[in-house]
């Protein structure tokens, strides 16, 4: 064996100590050997000198293994102590391993001793690195600025870090005894004992946060771990950790709050946006009724359209739950019912028929979007059933993918196609034509059976954009 081995024996007897060297020599092991016979020199071996191994005599005259045993466990205890005698009996033999002997081996039965040592030095090296992973484990729980704790299955605290007295400004040992549902916010109090409960029984561990007392009476923001570990008390114990997370919590109410801030203003600026816009038709209803000639009239109607088209959407905004897309569904029955309202058109003569199945619109989109439905609804108000008295006019929106796909149409007498968008440099045609570029669509135009229009667009939104600013 390469590596040399240091004994210490303990023994009297001479004979019994060239016995156990020459069956150390026999079995091949490199050692170094010192015998001592008196509490005195052994006391001072196990001070002043390292070794690896200790033998014993159960029974010296002056001394004896049991007291050489409890010398050796209190100033070396990580060196394997094996008692070697020949008047042990089993029952010092038993309480020799309560007390912390390693193991023991007869005398006239030393071929036990090589194994035994093996065993014995195995076993050394096995417990000197689980002491030096506990030390480890234990530096690093204490060094943690999260709280680590132990909890029993009843509920009292067996052990705090550090972080609980930083955290905190609590006293560890002014808890560690007591139940931990003392350290609770009342209202969270169902909570935790329903988590600990759960913990208790086995259940997987989730995280949760609940509040706890610090000292002066304030209550933190914790995010809770626990675990039901496998070693510890009869019954087990409960691991925990809590995150303070109080700085967090702050932080997202004062974003909330400022959010909320911002979603009343927002309202606000679309209320006043709307209100503004209803002055403007208030205006030029004013003006219009000092205006004879019928082609400037209907021009100034058109306008007051157009401004009611945007009007109804900051009301839509305003009154939406969302500040960035609106039911465009509504918005379109609210726009007809408006236009056929001003055009003196009563919905027995024009069936309406809407199929936008919920779509919601952003804000960015929808107020070109409205302008562009106003002209092309007003154009077959004015134009499709001059000679019918009645029809049908219908819109369908639809999406798929990253397209809506918007059909208005009409099935009344149809438009010239000297007059279709693109063709003509009549304002509401170019109004048709540049709403649409606006929204980055591309417009088709149907005139044989009716006018139809097929609008394809992307849908783009706010948040669209924002992803776009995030990468």
């Amino acid at each position: 064996m390469s590596d040399k081995l240091s004994i210490l024996h303990l023994e009297d007897n001479d004979n019994d100590s060239e016995l156990v060297i020459n069956e150390l020599e026999l079995a091949g092991w490199n050692f170094d050997y010192k015998r001592v016979d008196n509490e005195r020199d052994f006391t001072d071996c196990l001070v002043n000198s390292d070794y690896d191994i200790i033998f014993s005599d159960f029974s010296l005259p002056s001394y004896n293994g049991l007291k050489a045993l409890e010398r050796s466990m209190s100033i070396r205890p990580e060196i394997p102590f094996i008692l070697v005698s020949g008047t042990m009996g089993e029952d010092a033999a038993v309480e020799s391993m309560k007390k912390g002997a390693t193991d023991y081996v007869l005398k006239n039965k030393l071929y036990k001793l090589q194994p035994t040592i093996n065993r014995a030095l195995v076993e050394a090296r096995e417990k000197k690195l689980r002491e030096y992973a506990e030390n480890r484990y234990g530096l690093l729980i204490e060094s943690a600025r999260d709280i680590i704790y132990t909890l029993s299955t009843e509920g009292i605290i067996i052990s705090l870090n550090k972080a609980f007295e930083e955290i905190t400004g609590l006293k560890r040992k002014d808890w560690i005894g007591r139940n931990f549902s003392g350290l609770i916010h009342p209202d969270d109090l169902g909570l935790a004992l329903t988590r600990f409960s759960g913990t208790k029984q086995g259940s997987r561990s989730q995280s949760y946060e609940m509040r706890f007392v610090n000292s002066k009476g304030e209550f933190l923001y914790g995010e809770v771990l626990t675990t039901l570990m496998d070693r510890g008390i009869v019954n087990g114990e409960i691991l925990g950790i809590v995150r303070n997370v109080t700085e967090r919590r702050n932080a997202e109410l004062i974003i909330l709050n400022s959010l909320r801030e911002k979603e009343v203003l927002l309202k606000e600026i679309h209320h006043r946006v709307k209100n503004n816009l209803q002055v403007i038709i208030s205006l030029i209803n004013m003006q219009s009724a000092e205006i004879e000639d019928p082609a400037v009239l209907n021009s100034f109607r058109e306008i007051q359209n157009r401004v009611v088209s945007m009007s109804l959407i900051h009301q839509s905004f305003y009154q939406s739950n969302s500040l960035s897309e609106i039911d465009f569904s509504l918005y379109i029955k609210r726009l007809a019912d408006n236009l056929l309202k001003i055009f003196g058109v009563s919905n027995e003569k024009i069936e309406l028929i809407i199929d936008t199945s919920g779509i919601r619109i952003s804000i960015d989109t929808a107020i070109p979007l409205g302008l562009l439905i106003n002209e092309i609804f007003t154009n077959s108000l004015k134009h499709a059933f001059a000679d019918r008295g009645s029809g049908k006019i219908y819109f369908e929106l639809k999406v798929t993918g990253p397209e809506y796909f918007l059909k208005i149409g009409d099935n009344g007498g149809g438009l010239p196609e000297d007059v279709l968008p693109g063709r003509t440099k009549t304002l509401g045609m170019t109004l048709i034509k540049m709403l649409c570029d606006q929204i980055d669509g591309v417009i088709e135009c149907n005139i044989d059976s009716g006018t139809e229009y097929l609008i394809k667009f992307p849908s783009k939104s706010y948040r669209d954009r924002l992803d776009g600013i995030r990468k």
